[in-house]
């Protein structure tokens, strides 16, 4: 395995453990409600989970795109489309 193979596995590797601490965090949220006792506290949990849940559609979202390059599928797919334009015409 080369260097930059070797990164970017470790990266989806961090990837893979952020996702696991933002999905027991949002699970935490989500246990304990904020106590919603007011229309105050009510906005702090909808602001918090929406927040989480954002950070862990980011996390997903990026670790997919690390899984794509590592994979060499992006490579290919980019390489195809390239093909399939038309080339220019030399003068």
């Amino acid at each position: 395995m080369t260097e930059t193979r070797m990164l970017v596995a470790d990266k989806i590797k961090e990837f893979e453990r952020k996702l696991e601490i933002v999905t027991k965090e949002l699970s935490e949220i989500k246990r304990n409600g904020f106590g919603i006792k007011s229309g105050k506290t009510l906005e702090s949990f909808e602001r918090e989970l929406h927040k989480k849940h954002s950070e862990l559609a980011d996390l997903e979202t990026a670790k997919k795109l690390q899984e794509l390059l590592f994979s060499g599928e992006l490579n290919k797919e980019a390489k195809e489309l390239a093909k399939s334009h038309p080339k220019k015409n030399k003068r």
